[in-house]
């Protein structure tokens, strides 16, 4: 059944243009912790590599990670390991970064995914879910101080000299 939905899904929404080409490196898992509020929090600083530039997702930043709606956990669950750095990122991205806009934040989460092994098919249910509802969350950076009380400042200032943090 769960094979049969995804042929089908992916069957309609493959037909739309393909994304251009974006080469997305995770440089380590990321470090969650489950929280009291159904969240997750990043225990480590979480470097990616995009396109010959180092970015960063700051340590204590809070995500609920791929927001799937409940009742479709049965068929894609937000914790599968192959969706979870994707989606850090991506929320990252929305949330709280200034200078990547909503299309380039769901190109890289696409490019994230199958970076970390999600089959293309698959990968494509999550872009094109991202690409038709994430207006609905997307901030521009605007976000971000709802986030600030969730990690050190120093965090944003640079740990490392050669990453990016894109906080605008």
């Amino acid at each position: 059944m769960k094979l049969f939905f995804s042929v089908v899904l992916c069957f309609l929404l493959c037909s739309c243009e393909h994304p251009p080409k974006i080469n997305v490196e995770y440089m380590a898992e990321p470090c969650l912790i489950p929280t009291k509020s159904g969240k997750w929090k990043l225990c480590d600083n979480m470097i990616v590599h995009i396109d010959g530039t180092y970015h960063a997702v700051p340590r204590g930043f809070k995500t609920d990670l791929a927001s799937i709606p409940r009742p479709l956990w049965w068929l894609y669950s937000p914790t599968d390991f192959d969706s979870i750095a994707s989606a850090v990122l991506h929320d990252w991205h929305y949330c709280c970064s200034k200078e990547v806009t909503r299309k380039q934040a769901d190109l890289v989460f696409y490019y994230g995914l199958l970076a970390q092994g999600m089959p293309n098919a698959r990968a494509n249910l999550y872009y094109y879910g991202v690409r038709s509802s994430g207006w609905l969350f997307y901030t521009g950076g605007e976000g971000l101080a709802s986030h600030l009380n969730e990690f050190d400042k120093n965090e944003l200032q640079g740990v490392y000299e050669d990453v990016n943090y894109r906080v605008g």
